[in-house]
């Protein structure tokens, strides 16, 4: 069941992944519902490390290198979505701020992708204790990005 559940994650990846590039939407709601998908599954992947460099879990680094190659390629993946125009209203917890200053946005997302992709050569590398340093500055640009641009 753990491993269906892994091909299926792997299997919307792809998807998103093949669709990313040209990711056009008709309305906010599309670009919010985008969005959305990817940070689940930004959170999944991330959660599942996080369970690992907490010792809640054993560290498999082949297992820990997939989910953080997985989490890279999600890493570029919802930024279009996120100052897609009038994206903030709705069901969706995008302050105004990220629309109104998108260079800032962008830069806290392109510091996110930066971390993300250490994160992944670190755990290629397999080295636990550089992991677990990575993970945390990889920690700390989301939650700097959504103190700034999430509301609660």
């Amino acid at each position: 069941m753990k491993h269906l559940g892994k091909v299926i994650a792997i299997i919307i990846v792809i998807a998103v992944a093949a669709t990313a590039v040209n990711a056009k939407f008709n309305k906010a709601e599309d670009a919010i519902r985008y969005r959305q998908a990817v940070m689940v599954l930004v959170g999944q992947h991330f959660g599942s490390m996080g369970q690992v460099v907490k010792g809640k879990q054993p560290y498999d680094q082949t297992a820990f290198a997939k989910e953080a190659a997985v989490l890279e390629m999600l890493s570029k993946l919802p930024w279009e979505a996120f100052l897609y125009p009038e994206s903030d209203r709705g069901k969706t917890k995008l302050k105004s701020k990220a629309l109104k200053n998108q260079d800032d946005f962008m830069q806290a997302a392109r510091k996110f992708e930066t971390e993300t992709a250490k994160l992944a050569t670190d755990a290629k590398a397999g080295d636990l204790n550089a992991v677990k340093a990575q993970f945390g500055a990889t920690a700390q640009t989301c939650k700097g990005c959504h103190s700034d641009f999430k509301s609660n």
